[in-house]
């Protein structure tokens, strides 16, 4: 699909395409000194009921360590999570210790939540699942 549509928006010239662990990658652009103006993580859902909550945590706070270190200065991080059991605080707390372990300063840019497309329902508090935080390194 990525292909297709670098096709359809003629860029196809400047994009390269990897299939890899993204945890496993990353990590080899690290040790590489890859680093870019933009990292944007938008990770599969890491906790599906409470009990995972812990290891999601981790899980998060490790994805972002490594978006960080490949952030150029006064890089931006895109950073979700569409776990439900993880909170908008949990997901902030993991970020900032992601920074505090890569010696980076960040500053919150901006938060978000899901569009108007993903309604969130009253009766339902588990249909605001969508966090997204944007930061940048200093």
């Amino acid at each position: 699909m990525a292909r297709t549509h670098a096709t359809l928006n003629k860029v196809e010239d400047r994009c390269t395409y990897r299939q890899a662990d993204a945890f496993e990658e990353m990590r080899k652009l690290v040790k590489a000194g890859r680093r870019y103006d933009v990292v944007m993580l938008d990770p599969p859902a890491f906790a599906r009921s409470q009990q995972a909550l812990a290891g999601a945590l981790t899980g998060y706070k490790d994805v972002n360590l490594l978006g960080l270190k490949l952030l150029k200065p006064e890089g931006f991080l895109v950073t979700s999570s569409c776990s439900h059991p993880v909170s908008e605080a949990d997901l902030w707390k993991s970020i900032r210790l992601a920074a505090r372990d890569a010696k980076r300063d960040i500053r919150l840019i901006e938060q978000r939540g899901q569009s108007a497309d993903h309604p969130i329902l009253a009766s339902m508090p588990e249909t605001r699942y969508l966090k997204c935080f944007i930061v940048q390194v200093l």
